[in-house]
C-alpha cells in the first residue's frame, strides 16, 4: 500500500489498535447494561461516574493515543503544531469554557430541553446574543452542546459536567484562576537566577503571580477554598480505585491500615465500608480530623460504633504516624467532602524525603507503605522492563513507551505541579529512590492507568 513497508506496518498496527480499543470500549459499556452513550445524550451514563472501570479507561487511553498519533503521522506538521497550541488547556478553548462555567449556561439549558436561543440566553445571561452563539459554536465543534438549529443550543452529555454543582466545573475554575496565570509566569520563574534553580515552594511561578506576596498555593487556598475542585480531578484520576483494586480482602483478619494526612479519610471509608475485619486508623491535622469524624458518623457509623476506626491528629511533616501498623497508605487527600489530591505530586523530594523518613520510623517487620499517585513512564523506560511485581504496563508499538497522548495528563500535571508548588510528578525509579534512601525498596506496582501505587517493604 505505502512505498515505506515500516510505515505501512506501523499504520495498519494503529488502525489494528483503534478497531480493538474500540471494541472493548463497547464491550464495557453493554456490560453496564445500558449501551454505549450518544454525544446527543441530556444526561450522563451511569459509566460516567467517579469509579469508571480501568477495562474502559484502558481501552480509551489506547483509542486517545492511536488515533493522535495516526493524525500526527498523516496531518501536515504546521496543521499539527497549530492544533496543538489551540488544545486543552490553552486560551482560546479555556476562554470559550470559562464563559459557559460563569453565565450558567448548563444550568439554564437544564429547563430548555429542546434548546434555546442565543438571543434569550442573552438575556438570562446578561452578554450579546450574537456574541454568545459564537463562543457556544465554538464549543459545539468539539461536542459540547448542541447547536440544534441556527442559534439555539441545548445541553448534551458532555455539557452537564460544566453546571454550577458538579466537581469539574469548580477544576476548571482552579485551572482560569490559579494555574494558567501561573503558565503565563513560568519562562521567567525559569530563567531567573534565583527561582530558575530553586525548589523552595515560595519561589515558584505561582507566587510570581501574587504581586510580591509570600504565600504557597496552600496559604492561597485557606483563603480561597479549593475542595470541591479537587473532587473534581478526582472525576478524572479516578482518585478511589485503590478502595476497589487492592487485595484489602486477603488481608487477615485484625490487619491494622493507617491512612497518613488522608483527610476525611474518603478511600478508607469504602475500604471500612466492605472490610469489617480491617482496624483502621485515620490521620490528618486536628482540624481535618474533626471534620473526619462527623463525616464517618454520617457515612459509616457502624465502623465508629464498632471502633474498627480511630481519628489521631498529627502533622505528617512533624511526626511519624502510629507505629506498628501493617499498612500505611498515602493517597488521596484533602478536606472538606473532597478525595482527589494525591500527597507527594505536592512536594519536591527534599520535603518528601521527610515524609518517607517518619513513616519509616513507625514501620515494623512486616509492614507496608502503599503511595498512590501519579507514575510517570519514560521513552528510556523506567519501571517498564522491572520485574513483573515492580513494572508499569508497557504500550503496544507503533506506541509510544509513554502511551503518547493516550497518557498526557500526568505529564502536562507535572508542569502544573512545578508551576504552583515547584513540585513533581515522578517516575517509578525517583519513588524507588525515595524509598531506598531511608531503607526502604519496591516489592510491587499497582497500575491504576490514570495513577498507580508503589508498595514499599523495609529493605
Amino acid at each position: 500500500m505505502f512505498q515505506d513497508s515500516q510505515l505501512d506496518g506501523d499504520l495498519c498496527a494503529l488502525l489494528r489498535l483503534i478497531a480493538t480499543a474500540t471494541q472493548d470500549a463497547v464491550v464495557e459499556y453493554e456490560r453496564s447494561g445500558h449501551g454505549v452513550p450518544s454525544l446527543e445524550s441530556p444526561k450522563l451514563h451511569p459509566a460516567d461516574a467517579v469509579a469508571a472501570s480501568i477495562p474502559l479507561r484502558r481501552a480509551v487511553r489506547t483509542l486517545e493515543a492511536a488515533c493522535h498519533q495516526l493524525c500526527s503521522t498523516l496531518a501536515p506538521p504546521t496543521l499539527s503544531m497549530v492544533n496543538v497550541l489551540q488544545r486543552g488547556m490553552m486560551v482560546r478553548e479555556t476562554t470559550v469554557t470559562r464563559i459557559a462555567i460563569e453565565a450558567r449556561i448548563t444550568d439554564i439549558l437544564r429547563e430548555y430541553p429542546n434548546g434555546l436561543h442565543a438571543s434569550e440566553l442573552g438575556k438570562k445571561t446578561g452578554i450579546d446574543g450574537g456574541k454568545l452563539a459564537r463562543v457556544l459554536r465554538a464549543l459545539t465543534v468539539k461536542h459540547i452542546y448542541r447547536e440544534v438549529a441556527p442559534d439555539i443550543f441545548a445541553n448534551n452529555r458532555l455539557s452537564l459536567p460544566l453546571a454550577s454543582d458538579h466537581p469539574t466545573s469548580a477544576l476548571l475554575g482552579h485551572f482560569y484562576n490559579e494555574c494558567l496565570p501561573a503558565e503565563a509566569q513560568l519562562y521567567e520563574t525559569l530563567v531567573d537566577p534565583v527561582s530558575g534553580p530553586s525548589y523552595d515552594p515560595l519561589q515558584c511561578s505561582f507566587s510570581r503571580t501574587l504581586g510580591g506576596q509570600t504565600l504557597t498555593l496552600f496559604d492561597w487556598f485557606t483563603q480561597h477554598r479549593f475542595g470541591k475542585a479537587m473532587l473534581g480531578i478526582g472525576y478524572v484520576s479516578n482518585s478511589l480505585v485503590a478502595a476497589n483494586a487492592y487485595p484489602w480482602a486477603s488481608l487477615a483478619p485484625g490487619t491494622k491500615v493507617c491512612d497518613v494526612g488522608g483527610g476525611i479519610g474518603a478511600v478508607l471509608i469504602l475500604v471500612g465500608q466492605k472490610h469489617a475485619h480491617l482496624q483502621l486508623t485515620l490521620q490528618d491535622l486536628p482540624n481535618v480530623i474533626c471534620q473526619a469524624e462527623k463525616f464517618w458518623k454520617e457515612e459509616c457509623l457502624q465502623a465508629v460504633q464498632e471502633e474498627r476506626i480511630k481519628f489521631i491528629p498529627f502533622d505528617f511533616f512533624k511526626e511519624a504516624p502510629v507505629a506498628g501498623q501493617d499498612i500505611y497508605y498515602y493517597g488521596s487527600t484533602k478536606d472538606g467532602r473532597s478525595q482527589a489530591k494525591q500527597v507527594f505530586h505536592d512536594w519536591p523530594d527534599h520535603m518528601c524525603q521527610i515524609l518517607i523518613q517518619n513513616i519509616r520510623r513507625a514501620m515494623k517487620p512486616g509492614s507496608r507503605l502503599l503511595i498512590h499517585d501519579y507514575i510517570l513512564r519514560t521513552v528510556g523506560g523506567q519501571g517498564l522492563d522491572s520485574p513483573p511485581d515492580q513494572a508499569v504496563e508497557r504500550a503496544p508499538k507503533p506506541l509510544l513507551p509513554t502511551w503518547g497522548a493516550g497518557n498526557s495528563r500526568p505529564y502536562l500535571q507535572d508542569i502544573n505541579m512545578m508551576n504552583l508548588h515547584n513540585s513533581k510528578e515522578r517516575t517509578l525509579d525517583e519513588f524507588a529512590k525515595l524509598g531506598q534512601d531511608v531503607g526502604l525498596t519496591v516489592v510491587k506496582v499497582w497500575d491504576f492507568l490514570e495513577t498507580g501505587m508503589v508498595e514499599f517493604v523495609l529493605a
